[in-house]
């Protein structure tokens, strides 16, 4: 009779923490990242009925079960990764294009702009008007060549600044999980449940994935081991790295890491990946060519006016003045007209007031090839257009890694999301194995009445 007791009560105990899982479970049911819980039960062997015959001892709850797929949330943190990198190289990329594109930025419409004014001095070389017309094209153009340039110069000390906010944020947050590392460690040592804060670790390690490319491990007591793709240590235990921008070798605009794990430091190597990977390729592969670029820009265009204005006189009759001038070390962002006067501007190749011969040889620069094989207007073209090819080539990019990630989320939910479906379904199990359970009781409390009557 005790056994039967002893039954129902162990049936009513797993029927009621079955209850509790799944109230937790419909609780959590938004809260992002939760994991839903499942109860573990086993059958309790032994118990001896009527005759000497086992039929068993009830039932044990074994464990609350943490339900996840250890490879589907590595699909999603490699999806992260890879959405983190394309979305943020894109932003990068989409205010470069801005820049090329803007209003008074355009270098090709500022450089036809002085052959145009160059080609209308050629009906009345002497007109003090046309010659006053040259001079400000010519002011515009290299104001617009320096503007470009501070405005790019710009856009790379914002990168730089975004690249040590990333990295900041991914200091605290290897913080966090070796300190998580330590609270999954203490707590399981006391047979506390860790579930909670390995929910908590799955988050850290979700956010951190956005950042930089992390490969981890989980250990058997439930902590993890991070490491970038390259292998170099990021937590061991409790015990963390601290990442830092390598400025040895390329100062300010150096973005090589540094892994400083206690004891040891690594350089990186390879691909870094997220959103500081996209960082650093970016910088290296569009911005700092492009610096390049508005440097080589401005020294072949100021060059060769100065020295097709240097072969020709003015209409003092003296031989051609410089138009633009530049500090070598810096060409684009000093570039600037002299304080050349409008009669010192050397149209004419003989001297003779009206001859335009060496406006013909300044027009003719526009289909000079001054930067490798191409004009400077191409060159520009080509710059902007390559931007932009590169701009549209990552917005589809990350449009489909937005599909991936969202396709590799849903794969995660599938297992370890909270169904609304399935936990009412659940609540009913559980309910009418109380109530089963429940009946289990009284009837052996009946039989007991009836056995204690009978004396």
């Amino acid at each position: 009779m005790s056994n039967i007791f002893n039954i129902g009560l162990s049936g009513m105990r797993a029927a009621s923490i079955g209850l509790g899982v799944t109230a937790q479970n419909t609780a959590n049911i938004n809260t992002d990242g939760y994991t839903r819980r499942q109860a573990v039960f086993s059958s309790v062997n032994g118990g001896v009925g009527v005759g000497g015959v086992q039929i068993g001892g009830g039932v044990n709850v074994d464990s609350i079960r943490r339900v996840a797929d250890e490879s589907a949330n590595a699909v999603m943190r490699d999806a992260i990764t890879t959405f983190g990198y394309s979305s943020a190289y894109l932003g990068k990329m989409s205010s470069l294009e801005k820049l090329l594109n803007a209003d008074g930025l355009n270098l090709d419409e500022n450089l036809t702009s002085l052959f145009t004014s160059l080609s209308q001095a050629s009906v009345d070389p002497a007109s003090g008007s046309y010659r006053q017309q040259v001079l400000q094209s010519a002011d515009l153009l290299a104001t617009t060549v320096s503007s470009g340039y501070s405005r790019l110069t710009s856009q790379i000390d914002g990168l730089i600044r975004d690249y040590d906010s990333v990295l900041e944020s991914a200091n605290a947050n290897l913080s966090k999980v070796a300190e998580l590392n330590k609270a999954i460690r203490d707590a399981g040592s006391l047979g506390h449940d860790i579930s909670g804060l390995q929910d908590s670790m799955d988050s850290v390690i979700a956010e951190l994935s956005g950042t930089l490319d992390v490969k981890m491990m989980r250990m058997g007591d439930g902590t993890i081991e991070l490491s970038l793709a390259s292998g170099q240590p990021l937590v061991i235990n409790d015990k963390h790295s601290v990442l830092s921008r390598d400025v040895s070798g390329g100062g300010h605009f150096a973005t090589d890491l540094v892994v400083d794990f206690p004891g040891a430091t690594f350089k990186s190597t390879g691909s870094i990946g997220g959103e500081l990977g996209a960082f650093s390729d970016v910088l290296a592969d569009q911005y700092l060519p492009l610096k390049d670029f508005y440097n080589e820009f401005a020294k072949a265009m100021a060059d060769e006016f100065n020295a097709v204005l240097a072969s020709g006189t003015d209409l003092n009759g003296a031989a051609g003045a410089a138009l633009f001038e530049y500090n070598p070390l810096d060409p684009a962002v000093s570039l600037k007209i002299t304080d050349i006067s409008i009669q010192e501007l050397a149209f004419s190749t003989d001297g003779t007031i009206g001859n335009a011969d060496n406006i013909k040889n300044l027009t003719d620069i526009a289909n000079k090839a001054l930067l490798g094989t191409m004009t400077l207007s191409d060159a520009y073209v080509g710059e902007a257009t390559r931007v932009g090819a590169d701009t549209s080539k990552y917005i589809s990019l990350s449009e489909s890694n937005r599909l991936q990630l969202l396709s590799a989320m849903t794969a995660r939910d599938a297992v370890s999301g909270v169904s609304s479906d399935e936990e009412a379904a659940n609540l009913m199990m559980y309910q009418n194995a109380y109530n089963a359970n429940l009946k289990v009781l009284s009837t052996a409390h009946t039989m007991l009445e009836s056995v204690l009557a009978s004396f």
